[in-house]
């Protein structure tokens, strides 16, 4: 979910990130609450992205605001996030 909505985003970053954390808990939060006290659970994405240098307002409907990041450490580093019940 967050890559498809990454890609089809025009909101400011401040706004797609509290999207995105709002399915995240959807999604992932009946799981997470599950699991028995002390356990952790990893979870990993494939990549990041970066804002598109190109993207301007005007063109919001036109030039996607996000993309992958090339050789960006954006790009070539995994994102991943552990969480343990406590």
């Amino acid at each position: 979910f967050a890559d498809a909505r990454t890609h089809t985003s025009r909101e400011d970053i401040l706004t797609l990130s509290g999207e995105l954390k709002r399915r995240f808990d959807e999604l992932v939060g009946p799981v997470l609450g599950e699991l028995p006290s002390g356990w952790a659970v990893l979870l990993a994405s494939d990549h990041g992205f970066v804002e598109n240098p190109g993207y301007r307002e005007e063109n919001k409907y036109r030039v996607s605001r996000y993309q992958h990041g090339g050789t960006s450490p954006e790009e070539v580093i995994s994102p991943w996030l552990l969480i343990q019940k406590g």
